[in-house]
């Protein structure tokens, strides 16, 4: 990239793109090949690159503020060609996590995997153990949380009562769409043995709702007990669906 933009001319790709920032500044840019996301696209686009060519050309991504100066950049996030790991953290964040970037879960297995999915993204989560109140995963700060409100559309506030699974997971790849559904049953799933059933409970019945309709996409069938507020796998068929298709890393589930 920074060879095709010295080609075009350093202030000339600068004067056609417009960005928000000065012409020194994005001179800086060019030369350590760090952009802001908005102005890699406006870049990207000048030169008529793909977003695809964008995207296999980022290292990682962090977070800072729109101030020039006075912001700290936030952990960095690695890309890599797989996303199911991603969606599988986010899962887990929409079951067990708070909207502070932390997970609480107090399965040591699933500790394990959240920090062995997370290390592959780049992030080195810090398990905190307390004597009076429930183990804390803190995994990847402001860059995380910044995704998973910007990509999946996580609530900032009144988690529980309010998600819902967002638009990216339902056009997501069926390896994806597998690993986001595990993360949130590994998170708030459970095994019915008395009843040879999976199921699911939340305070957010449009949670229920879509989760029943992307389960479909397997051709595993469920049934939601709205009174209850619980969705429900049962049946031999839809049972063993589920175990081939999504199943859990939770070891005792």
């Amino acid at each position: 990239l920074k060879a095709e933009i010295k080609a075009e001319g350093v202030e000339d790709v600068y004067n056609s793109i417009q960005p928000v920032l000065k012409l020194d500044s994005f001179r800086n840019c060019v030369w350590r090949g760090e952009y802001r996301l908005k102005t890699l696209v406006q870049v990207a686009e000048r030169l008529e690159w793909g977003l695809d060519d964008v995207y296999s050309g980022i290292e990682c991504l962090n977070v800072r503020g729109t101030e020039s100066k006075g912001e700290h950049s936030s952990l960095e996030m690695n890309l890599i060609d797989s996303t199911e790991n991603l969606f599988y953290i986010a899962g887990v964040f929409f079951g067990d996590g708070d909207t502070d970037g932390n997970i609480t879960n107090e399965n040591r297995d699933i500790q394990q995997t959240i920090v062995e999915k997370s290390a592959e993204l780049g992030f080195e989560p810090q398990i905190r153990r307390f004597d009076d109140r429930a183990t804390r995963i803190e995994v990847g700060g402001k860059t995380l949380n910044t995704l998973l409100r910007e990509f999946f559309e996580y609530p900032e506030s009144n988690k529980s009562g309010s998600i819902s699974i967002p638009e990216t997971v339902f056009e997501a790849e069926r390896s994806e769409v597998s690993a986001f559904v595990k993360g949130y049953m590994d998170a708030d799933g459970t095994v019915e043995e008395a009843r040879s059933a999976v199921s699911v409970a939340s305070k957010s019945t449009q949670m229920l709702d879509d989760l029943q309709l992307l389960r479909q996409r397997f051709d595993i069938a469920s049934k939601l007990n709205r009174r209850n507020s619980t969705l429900y796998i049962s049946g031999e068929l839809s049972v063993e669906r589920f175990r081939n298709e999504i199943g859990f890393e939770h070891p005792e589930k």
